[in-house]
């Protein structure tokens, strides 16, 4: 059974709740999801396997913290568990925070400068793919990223551009 810590809008925890439970009014959980950049100036993307929501469609690694983890600690499991990518904490960059109806949203980079091995997570993804940010471009007007992916993009994608400046030169021009 997966619980989560609840906190209110200023991010102070205030309890717990095991997942599907309903949330009290102003009340949140914590989510995050983590874009992954390698050295050849490519993100790391996942298909969403046959039985969840959004099946067949494209995103990043994204999930709920757990109960006790900070959202760091949270991000650096998440990736570990659907890619197989190991990351220290110091190595993820938070680039957004924002607020929704029941989560307050971390969004993390990593620049992984050899292409790591991706192990697929059974149940959760069935296929990966490493693009480059004109493809993500491509991939959100054609919407085979799934919905909720789409708007994480383009909330995000000022910040993926600067990383992606900052680490690997002439990769993306804008």
């Amino acid at each position: 059974m997966e619980t989560w810590d609840i906190y209110d809008k200023n991010r102070i925890k205030i309890g717990n709740c095991v997942r599907g439970d309903s949330f009290a009014p102003d009340t949140y959980h914590i989510v995050v999801d983590i874009w992954v950049l390698n050295g050849d100036g490519e993100f790391l993307v996942t298909r969403r396997a046959p039985e969840k929501t959004y099946a067949g469609f494209w995103e990043n690694s994204a999930g709920s913290i757990l109960e006790g983890e900070s959202s760091i600690e949270g991000a650096s499991r998440e990736l570990y568990e659907e890619t197989g990518i190991a990351t220290l904490e110091d190595e993820l960059i938070l680039i957004h925070e924002r607020m929704e109806e029941t989560a307050h949203w971390d969004s993390y980079f990593v620049h992984k400068e050899n292409k790591p091995i991706v192990t697929l997570q059974v149940g959760e993804t069935d296929d990966y793919r490493w693009v480059t940010l004109k493809e993500l471009d491509q991939m959100a007007e054609q919407g085979i990223l799934a919905g909720p992916v789409i708007k994480r993009y383009k909330l995000n994608r000022e910040g993926l551009i600067h990383y992606l400046k900052e680490r690997i030169t002439g990769a993306y021009g804008e």
